[in-house]
């Protein structure tokens, strides 16, 4: 669950104070703070470990800042596990004399660090004055293969992201990276009730609910999910579709059902005018071909929009997972793409590949295969030496 801003119509956002937290220490590192329209600003954090720096906390996310120095003053580390939603906190420990860079569980808050000597830079963006080094080129192969980079790894050589659900503590010793939320394995444990399901998305759609809620709706299960929610709780909601002449007719009739104010929009898109701002706006590069399109609804909406993001991750919504799961396994078939390969048009190589690999695979090695975007070949081609396989399952 998600909740969207819409993209800035000026560059005076000025920061809420109900939810701002600072480094007590003059000068030692800026605020990072949310911006009125729910964003964080940029700003980067710079310390010196050798220096004198007073106990203090930076903090972005949907958590109050009085809430999570109370937690920490009361429970330490562990804190982080009663904190909800998504958040990147920096914490000074005046007693032990160290750093705490934590993430949250699902990593929906972005935090980048780099460190010289005693030197540390972090925060929500890559930090720019920082030695950031050289363009990573190994990290470039896991972006070529997946269309983003994973953590802890970035486009820069010497600047690491901290992972979803860790925390590195800095101190003159050195660093240690630690996870704090274990992710639940598909599978592991008890198979949730059809009504805890409904109250954990409920409990959500309720902490994130605007005073004129609206979502976007595209008659799927996500987005009628959301609006159903959203209705029970806080009535007539805004709902937004645009798309096919197929989608708009779902939509409409998701909200007949609800009775919603519903609206249809004619999305225009405008590469020269908003890739550049996306791109910057992003942080670091990913291969989100809706990111254009996204850019042209929230355009043409008023006020936050709450969006069904990672919904098809938890109810296996992406059609890449039926094909994982029903395509059978048939070394055969695998061997004769395999030899197809070799003789087709260079266009026609990559496809052949992923088809060789799911047929002769299964479970996460398949699904892997299924999101490759150029094969190993095709990276070694462009990067040498540096091509690889990105890190993960």
């Amino acid at each position: 669950m998600r909740r969207v801003p819409p993209p800035p119509r000026h560059d005076g956002a000025v920061a809420s104070s109900g939810r701002r937290a600072a480094l007590d220490a003059e000068g030692q590192a800026a605020s990072l703070a949310l911006a009125s329209s729910g964003r964080p600003q940029r700003v980067n954090g710079h310390l010196d470990l050798s220096g004198e720096v007073k106990q203090g906390l930076l903090l972005t996310g949907e958590v109050g800042a009085d809430e999570v120095r109370r937690l920490f003053a009361e429970h330490g580390e562990s804190a982080l596990h009663r904190l909800r939603g998504a958040f990147a906190v920096a914490l000074w420990d005046e007693k032990s004399r160290s750093l705490l860079l934590a993430r949250d569980a699902l990593g929906r808050k972005p935090l980048y660090y780099c460190v010289s000597g005693k030197q540390i830079w972090f925060g929500t963006r890559s930090p720019k004055a920082a030695p950031r080094g050289q363009i990573d080129r190994a990290a470039l192969s896991d972006y070529l293969e997946l269309g983003y980079v994973p953590a802890p790894g970035t486009t820069w050589s010497a600047v690491r992201k901290v992972p979803s659900g860790h925390l590195v503590r800095f101190s003159e010793s050195g660093a240690r990276l630690d996870r704090w939320f274990e992710t639940p394995l598909p599978g592991s444990g008890r198979r949730p009730s059809r009504i805890a399901v409904r109250a954990r998305l409920e409990e959500a759609v309720r902490r994130r609910l605007a005073d004129r809620p609206a979502t976007l709706l595209s008659g799927g299960l996500d987005s009628s999910a959301l609006v159903a929610l959203m209705t029970r709780l806080s009535g007539r909601v805004r709902t937004y579709a645009a798309g096919s002449e197929e989608d708009l007719e779902l939509a409409r009739r998701i909200a007949e059902r609800f009775r919603s104010e519903h609206h249809e929009l004619r999305v225009v898109h405008r590469p020269a005018e908003d890739l550049p701002a996306l791109i910057a706006e992003a942080g670091e590069p990913f291969a989100d071909p809706a990111l254009l399109a996204m850019a042209g609804l929230l355009r043409e909406m008023h006020g936050p929009v709450l969006t069904g993001d990672g919904a098809d991750e938890l109810f296996a919504g992406h059609v890449r997972y039926l094909r994982a799961a029903r395509i059978p396994e048939l070394r055969p078939a695998a061997s004769a793409a395999n030899l197809l390969r070799k003789v087709a048009p260079v266009r026609h190589r990559g496809t052949l590949h992923r088809a060789a690999v799911a047929l002769r695979t299964t479970g996460p090695e398949r699904a892997r295969a299924l999101v490759e975007i150029f094969t190993f070949e095709e990276r070694g081609a462009l990067l040498g030496v540096s091509a690889r396989t990105a890190p993960g399952p």
